[in-house]
């Protein structure tokens, strides 16, 4: 199995420097309010049934986010950096979870009963990582956030801002936050090439390939 150098001080001290980098980023021009930077009073009820089935499916995938995070952290503890970038990271998913869900109910796209079987299904089943180390899903979340990031922008693509300002908005903040997880990452995995290239490229190639 491979582990990350994480005993490093000097590898750890990088980390966290790449963490409070993202952190300060994100606090200067990145943090948006549930409540506040949505227009929620503009939701469509208009839409075409299948955005509201991606969002759906794209909801269900952050209600995963306990198993995501009990997943990871234990692996990561000893690194201040990546751990507390875990949190936040927790913190911004739940985020981008709620306000998928709120959509579905406030456009009409579901009811209360039909999103709390969503719910229901989800916690029925337990997330486990695809890899088998550290390293290994740093790797992994490098390119799922970036896919993610992808999946958010295309999925918006399918509307035009006036079809469903609220959608749009929630969409563009959404990609804007995924953008930036997937930024974090690829310098983390930059970071491990410096100090462990072979392993780091192995880890790589079984992302890609699979």
């Amino acid at each position: 199995m491979n582990r990350a150098p994480y005993e490093d001080a000097e590898f750890d001290k990088e980390i966290y420097q790449i963490f409070r980098d993202f952190f300060n980023l994100a606090e200067k021009k990145r943090r948006w309010s549930l409540e506040h930077d949505i227009p929620w009073d503009k939701c469509s009820k208009n839409l075409n049934p299948a955005i509201a089935d991606l969002v759906e499916s794209f909801c269900a995938v952050e209600l995963f986010l306990p198993d995501y995070l009990s997943s990871m952290l234990p692996g990561l503890r000893s690194s201040r950096g990546a751990a507390w970038f875990m949190c936040n990271w927790g913190y911004e998913e739940s985020k981008h979870s709620l306000a998928l869900g709120d959509w579905l109910l406030k456009s009409g796209m579901r009811t209360d009963e039909q999103f709390d079987d969503v719910q229901r299904m989800c916690v029925q089943h337990e997330w486990k990582p695809p890899m088998d180390s550290p390293l290994g899903m740093a790797c992994y979340t490098t390119a799922q956030e970036l896919a993610t990031a992808i999946s958010y922008r295309r999925l918006a693509a399918h509307f035009t801002p006036q079809d469903d300002p609220c959608l749009h908005r929630l969409l563009e903040l959404i990609t804007i936050d995924e953008r930036a997880h997937f930024g974090f990452y690829r310098k983390m995995v930059a970071l491990h090439l410096r100090y462990d290239r072979r392993g780091t490229l192995e880890q790589l190639r079984r992302v890609l390939n699979n």
